[in-house]
């Protein structure tokens, strides 16, 4: 899935570097949850139909079940739906692509951007794919461990999807740059070094358009449904995703008694 080449990469020997025992856990938990289960098992016909629906996608076409038969696996017609779900699950965990059906009666399906965000990266100057799953790792992470995260951190999570500093990825080209350059223009991530720090230790920070268009409560549901760890891992996290809802609630409340 990757091809070697030259990345300047940061150290990622050094992980789990907060103090409480809570935030301690978060590194080794996702490193463990976000390994797609029984990759191995995964036939060819799996990666193909996954490359079709992301070409579906980029040209923002309805994707029937006929289609996706026809197209791809009409010889594996029984399998369907095991072949649909474990393609539905990798879409959503590599790309942050929620597949739904929009038409019952052709069951046609339009994959979304996971969360509401508007961003997918399709534009970007790496591989014409959806950025949006690294993305929602890389928030997840930084929630999780209290707000921020260290870079080496982080790279320690995205080595168990084989996704490495310096290595070219398939799908996400160079990960550092996508990381460290593409997201932070994009205001959904900051990368900031520490005051005084020597040597220098970098890390990672909500971005305020993230703030703008997702709930920490949303984000924790998806990490709970699509990674297998409930909100109970997490519990200062889990009532901070409280906090943040009912000051949203308010806050829309108070706007509509001033209209």
């Amino acid at each position: 899935m990757t091809t070697q080449v030259h990345c300047v990469p940061d150290s990622v020997d050094t992980p789990g570097l907060h103090n409480s025992e809570e935030e301690d856990a978060t590194v080794e938990t996702a490193s463990t949850i976000l390994v797609p289960q029984n990759i191995e098992c995964f036939d060819e016909k799996v990666y193909v139909l996954v490359d079709f629906l992301l070409f579906r996608y980029q040209r923002k076409e309805l994707i029937t079940k006929a289609d996706m038969l026809k197209m791809v696996i009409q010889e594996y017609e029984d399998h369907f739906p095991e072949i649909f779900q474990r393609v539905s699950k990798l879409i959503d965990l590599i790309f942050g692509l929620e597949m739904k059906e929009v038409d019952p009666i052709s069951h046609g399906y339009t994959p979304f951007i996971e969360l509401g965000l508007t961003y997918d990266g399709v534009l970007s100057k790496t591989k014409g794919v959806p950025k949006t799953g690294l993305l929602i790792v890389m928030l997840g992470v930084i929630f999780l461990n209290n707000n921020y995260t260290i870079v080496e951190e982080i790279w320690y999570v995205l080595n168990a999807l084989e996704i490495r500093p310096g290595e070219l990825h398939s799908y996400f080209g160079c990960p550092k740059k996508l990381i460290t350059e593409e997201f932070v223009q994009e205001r959904y991530l900051e990368y900031h070094s520490w005051a005084n720090s020597n040597p220098a230790c970098y890390e990672f920070v909500w971005g305020p358009r993230i703030h703008a268009e997702i709930m920490k409560m949303k984000l924790l549901e998806f990490w709970s449904r699509v990674h297998g760890a409930e909100w109970h891992f997490f519990p200062s996290r889990y009532e901070e995703a409280l906090k943040d809802e009912e000051e949203r609630e308010s806050s829309v409340e108070s706007d509509q008694n001033v209209q």
